[in-house]
Order: C-alpha cells, then structure tokens, then sequence
C-alpha cells in the first residue's frame, strides 16, 4: 500500500521475498509494450521481460487520502510533491519527489545517446530515477543526497549500477508506484471532484 509523506510506519515494507513473490506471478510480455506500460505509469497489470534489468513488476495502484492531501499541499506551496517509502523493515528509506520538466528533459537527452530500443527505454528510466531520488537512507545513518545521483547536470548512473542488486530493485520497485501514483494524481487534479474534502485517510 502506498505510504503517507508524513510517515512510513504504516505500511508493509518491501522485501526481497515480495519481489520474488511478485516476480513469480508474471508472465512474459512484448519488451516495447512493457516499457510503454512503465513510461505511462497507469497501468496496472503486473508483466515481465527478458530484456529487463529488473523485475518488471507495476504494483497495483492505490491512491490514500493523506497522499491526495501531500499532492495538493505541495500544488498550493509551489512545491514538489514528495513521498517516503522504507525497504527491508526499515532498514532503507528512500524518499522521491517530481521531476521538473527541465529535468525530465535532460533525462531524455540523455537517454537519447543509447542506441537500441531497449537499453534506450532502461537507460531512461534509470535517468529518470536519478533525478527522482532525495535521498536513499540507511537506518545506521549513511545517507545518499539528491546531489550523488547527479553530477555535472548529468544523471551519475555508476551509483545505481554498484548497489546492491536487491537493495536497487526495491528502490526501481518503489519509484515505479510513486511515478504511477504521481502521474495519476496529476490526471485527477485537473477533475473539480479531486479538490472536494476528503472524509479522512483511507
């Protein structure tokens, strides 16, 4: 379930037998469709490709009342619209926030310099991720700072690429539902029911 901004104790962290469960419930898929279905970030089905560097796993989308509350603070502030998500019973904490159009432009350009279909799709995301990332918390302390994953203006891929393996899906894993969850809010804002109360977190 999604995770309040404002806390992250409530809800079930992700681990590496989820990811595995997960894993173990999806079925092939056309590579193209499925990067399509991740760039689109509202779908979803739960698919798998050979060609993916990381299970391909789109969680199923929930939107609480304390998220659509965040989502709308951070329109009235100017602000952009952050959420935490922990890993591994706490042990990471990662924490995401919108992309300015800027930065989703330079992701593209960089992305752009991958040749193949594929590898140009992971190489996009993984850009994307970059400028995404806050920060990436460890529990004892250590802490990874939004400005790691960038360098010169450019997304600094050698991070993500010698984390640990599965310490790297569940971040993928987690700003996938936050990129879903964030894209969908975006769609509902621009419906007047969207900024009617709410009866209370759900």
């Amino acid at each position: 379930m999604p995770v309040s901004p404002h806390s992250v104790s409530s809800t079930t962290p992700i681990t590496p037998d989820l990811l595995q469960k997960e894993l173990d419930k999806q079925i092939p898929d056309n590579p193209q469709k499925v990067m399509k279905e991740l760039q689109s970030q509202i779908d979803a089905s739960k698919t798998t490709s050979a060609t993916a560097e990381a299970p391909v796993y789109t969680p199923e989308l929930e939107v609480s009342a304390i998220d659509k509350e965040a989502y709308i603070r951070s329109l009235l502030a100017k602000e952009r619209f952050k959420k935490t998500y922990p890993m591994f019973k706490d042990v990471y904490k990662v924490t995401f926030q919108t992309r300015t159009v800027v930065e989703n432009r330079k992701a593209k350009e960089y992305a752009n310099q991958i040749l193949g279909e594929d590898e140009h799709y992971k190489a996009l995301e993984r850009a994307e991720l970059c400028y995404s990332i806050v920060e990436v918390k460890h529990k004892q302390g250590e802490s990874l700072k939004s400005d790691k994953f960038i360098n010169d203006d450019a997304p600094t891929l050698d991070i993500l690429e010698n984390m640990q393996s599965g310490v790297y899906y569940a971040i993928l894993y987690a700003f996938r539902e936050f990129e879903a969850i964030s894209d969908e809010m975006w769609r509902r804002a621009t419906h007047p029911d969207f900024w009617k109360p709410t009866a209370g977190p759900s």
